[in-house]
C-alpha cells in the first residue's frame, strides 16, 4: 500500500512541477488559469465523479456510505475545533483567523484523492471518496460561507449550491447508482476519458500558481508553515487516533485518513476573496500544504 501511495504523489508532484516549468517558461500564462479551471470544474471533476458512481449497486457499499456520512460529519467539525483552537493558541488575529480555520476544514479531498484511493481501493474507494465530497461541498456552501464572512453571511448560498456541477454531477451519479441504472457505452467511455483530465490539469493548475506566487514572500511566511504543520500533521494525527478507536483497520479506516490528511482546497482562496477580501492570504495556505502533503501522506500513512 505505501508503495502505491508513494508512487501516485510522484506522479502528482510530477504534474505539479509540469505546471510550474510550463508557466516559468511562458506555455501558460495568468490569463489561462481560467479557462483551465472551468474545464476542470464544469467538464472533467462532473465526469470523473459520474463515472467513480457508475458501479454494482450492494448492500455492503450501502453501508459503507451510510457510515462515510457520519463519519464525514465528524471530521468536519473535529477538524473545524482542531483549526479554532490551533488559531488562539498561536495568536493568529481575528480576520485572518476566519481563514485559517476555513482553509484548515476545506480540504482537496477529489483532486489529489482520486488517484490515490483508485489505485489503492479501487472503485468502491472512490464511491467513497464522492460521498466525502459531497457532504464537504454541501458544508463549504453553508458552513464554508459563513466562516469566511466572519459570520456577516449567515445564509446558505442555496443558488451556488445548485449551480455547482460536482453537486448535479454527483446528485445523478447517486440516483443512478440507488437505481442501478448504468450509461451508455460511448457515454460511458467518454466519461472516464474526460474525468482522466481532473488530476493531471488539478495539479499543472497547482503548479502555475506557484510559479506564479512571489515565492520569497511565501517562503518567508512563517504563519504558511504553522498552518501546514496544523493541517498536514496534527489533524491527520488526532483524527486518525479518533478513528482507530472506533472503526475497524481496512478500507474505510485508510481512506477516512486519506481525507483528513489532504491539503487545504484550491476552493478555499474562491471563497476567501468572496467573502471575506483575503483569497491571496488563502492562497499561500493552499499551496503551502499542497506541497508538504507530497511528503506528509506517505509518511503519515506509515501509522494506519
Amino acid at each position: 500500500m505505501l508503495e502505491i501511495l508513494i508512487h501516485e504523489n510522484m506522479i502528482l508532484l510530477t504534474y505539479m512541477v509540469i505546471g510550474f516549468l510550463a508557466f516559468r517558461l511562458k506555455l501558460l500564462h495568468t490569463s489561462h488559469m481560467e479557462g483551465l479551471s472551468r474545464v476542470l470544474l464544469g467538464i472533467s471533476l462532473p465526469s470523473a465523479i459520474l463515472y467513480s458512481l457508475q458501479i454494482p449497486l450492494s448492500r455492503e457499499l450501502l453501508r459503507d456510505i451510510g457510515i462515510t456520512l457520519i463519519v464525514a460529519v465528524a471530521i468536519l467539525f473535529s477538524t473545524l475545533a482542531i483549526g479554532r483552537l490551533s488559531a488562539r493558541l498561536l495568536g493568529v488575529k481575528t480576520g485572518e483567523r476566519e481563514v485559517w480555520v476555513g482553509c484548515c476544514i476545506f480540504s482537496s479531498i477529489l483532486f489529489i484523492g482520486m488517484p490515490i484511493v483508485e489505485a489503492m481501493y479501487g472503485e468502491r474507494g472512490l464511491a467513497i471518496l464522492v460521498t466525502y465530497n459531497a457532504v464537504y461541498n454541501v458544508a463549504l456552501f453553508s458552513m464554508g460561507v459563513r466562516i469566511f464572512s466572519a459570520g456577516k453571511a449567515s445564509t446558505v448560498s442555496l443558488a451556488g449550491l445548485l449551480r455547482n456541477p460536482a453537486i448535479i454531477a454527483t446528485a445523478a451519479g447517486f440516483g443512478m447508482f440507488l437505481l442501478n441504472v448504468r450509461l451508455p457505452a460511448p457515454l460511458l467511455d467518454a466519461s472516464k476519458s474526460l474525468g482522466g483530465l481532473t488530476v493531471p490539469i488539478a495539479m499543472i493548475i497547482t503548479g502555475s500558481m506557484i510559479a506564479g506566487s512571489k515565492l520569497g514572500s511565501l517562503l518567508r511566511n512563517k504563519r504558511v508553515y504553522l498552518f501546514s504543520l496544523v493541517r498536514q500533521v496534527v489533524v491527520p494525527v488526532v483524527l486518525l487516533v479518533m478513528f482507530k478507536s472506533i472503526m475497524e483497520g481496512g478500507v474505510l479506516l485508510g481512506i477516512a485518513f486519506l481525507v483528513s490528511a489532504m491539503p487545504s482546497g484550491a476552493s478555499n482562496s474562491a471563497f476567501a476573496e468572496t467573502y471575506g477580501g483575503r483569497g491571496g492570504e488563502a492562497s499561500q495556505y493552499v499551496v503551502m500544504s499542497t506541497l508538504i502533503s507530497i511528503f506528509t501522506i506517505p509518511l503519515l500513512f506509515l501509522l494506519v
